[in-house]
């Protein structure tokens, strides 16, 4: 069980750093499975889109200067990244000129829209996306539920995992966002477990006008996100089983010891957090920009770069850790999201013309072009891509972040791949907001650690698609 003494750090005790509101987007993310985009619509509806639907620049009429004739294979490309627009439609144009028989359009996310009700909207239309980009835990749904196109030639080259329980492969892997705890280092003395966060803590508040810690909690993909790291960072198996025959590991036996131990933790620990309930990614943030709170976890290098763009001080005062274990855990998975294009299946001709277009679109040269875009968020996927030169070069990349990310890149795991030995695990796509929803009951609503487990048990729909 969790011991406030178990070890003790010291803490550097200096003065905070006075600082204002850097606030330049806001961060989304509302996937109903919790399992989604996690810092989703940052990029796709913080500024707005419009109605994300206008004309590719090559046209669509019958004939276009490209030689493009009316017979083409016309595809649309479901996209929520709205820095990226212009590249996008470049990049779709520069496809179309050379591929006279295809032509792309990209469009974007609706702004105010989710993923899933712009993809309900259109399948009850009949005009569902022949192109999607989303998460790979979606991806292993729509795959369950034979509504994608496989495409196992598409992602053989940059394959992390085979990413479905079938032969087929429906999911070409782009970009990563791995989910770390950022901190200040003027305040924090490189803390790694439960006991350094937790005694540094008391000395942090002690001393300083600032809560020291933040566990988001209740229904949002942040408090899912960090919810499910801290159970993996101390060792808990949270399921057993594979695809759809997935059971709770966590509620008994050794692994149920372990999750009550880092509930105990967090129970204690939250004397010394903000009030995390409900709090989502841009509140996390901003918090942390406005010297709310000197620790918050979070995904990629959005704080660095985005939130602290106008506050040098504090930026540079800013260094992140994976999340804290327990004293004897030793677990090697890292929570990220993985984000990259699927097929919708719609009808053989228009499969083949979009699994034509994710080959060339998948191809490095258009990779780098697209990353370039911006790097601090669109982070390659694999340890070579982030620490390729043509990346670390770019603006933004914050190398000491990069470094660490490069490090564990072969240890990152989605959720969907939690079940026996990485096997993929669809409880876990239909039912990841529970966690933080089960977190708000030991936090909020007075259930006991093990009563907490308990009641995450009841709640989960252990059934198939």
């Amino acid at each position: 069980m969790f011991d406030g003494n178990q070890k003790r750090r010291t803490f550097l005790k200096t003065s905070g750093v006075a600082g204002a509101i850097a606030l330049a987007g806001c961060i989304g993310g509302d996937d109903d499975s919790g399992n989604g985009n996690g810092n989703g619509n940052e990029n796709g509806n913080a500024n707005g889109n419009g109605d994300g639907n206008g004309d590719s620049e090559n046209g669509n009429g019958d004939s276009t200067d490209n030689g493009t004739s009316a017979s083409s294979v016309e595809l649309t490309w479901l996209h929520d990244r709205n820095q990226a627009e212009d590249t996008l439609k470049e990049m779709a144009g520069e496809f179309n000129d050379s591929h006279s028989s295809i032509e792309v359009t990209p469009e974007l996310l609706p702004s105010g829209s989710s993923e899933q009700e712009e993809i309900q909207k259109r399948q009850a239309a009949g005009n569902p996306p022949n192109i999607l980009w989303y998460t790979f835990g979606q991806a292993y749904r729509y795959a369950l539920e034979d509504k994608l196109a496989p495409i196992t030639g598409v992602a053989e080259d940059n394959d992390l995992r085979t990413f479905t329980d079938r032969e087929e492969k429906f999911f070409a892997v782009s970009i990563v966002g791995p989910m770390t705890w950022h901190y200040r280092s003027d305040l924090y003395d490189s803390p790694e477990t439960f006991s350094d966060f937790y005694q540094q803590a008391q000395g942090i508040e002690a001393e300083h006008d600032i809560k020291a810690l933040q566990f988001p909690n209740g229904e949002s993909t942040l408090a899912f996100a960090m919810q499910n790291q801290l159970l993996w960072n101390n060792d808990v198996n949270v399921w057993a089983g594979s695809g759809t025959d997935i059971e709770l590991a966590m509620a008994s036996g050794d692994d149920r010891d372990r999750g009550i131990e880092t509930y105990e933790w967090m129970q204690n620990a939250y004397e010394y957090s903000t009030n995390g309930n409900g709090l989502g990614w841009d509140q996390a943030a901003t918090a942390y920009s406005q010297e709310s709170t000197a620790a918050v976890p979070y995904i990629g290098m959005w704080i660095p770069n985005l939130y602290l763009a106008d506050l040098p001080e504090i930026r540079e005062n800013t260094e992140n850790t994976f999340f804290p274990v327990g004293g004897d855990a030793d677990n090697e998975k890292k929570f990220a999201w993985f984000e990259g294009n699927m097929v919708w299946d719609t009808d053989a001709e228009k499969n083949d013309a979009a699994r034509e277009f994710l080959q060339w679109w998948h191809a490095e040269e258009q990779q780098r072009q697209f990353k370039k875009v911006n790097a601090a968020d669109y982070i390659p996927a694999t340890e070579a891509g982030m620490n390729a030169d043509w990346y670390r070069e770019e603006d933004g990349v914050h190398q000491g972040m990069m470094d660490m990310f490069a490090s564990e890149a072969e240890n990152f795991t989605p959720p969907v791949a939690t079940g026996d030995d990485g096997a993929l695990n669809y409880p876990a796509v239909a039912n990841g907001l529970v966690w933080g929803q089960a977190a708000a009951q030991l936090l909020h609503g007075g259930k006991s650690p093990g009563g907490t487990i308990d009641w995450a048990q009841d709640q989960i729909d252990f059934s198939g698609p």
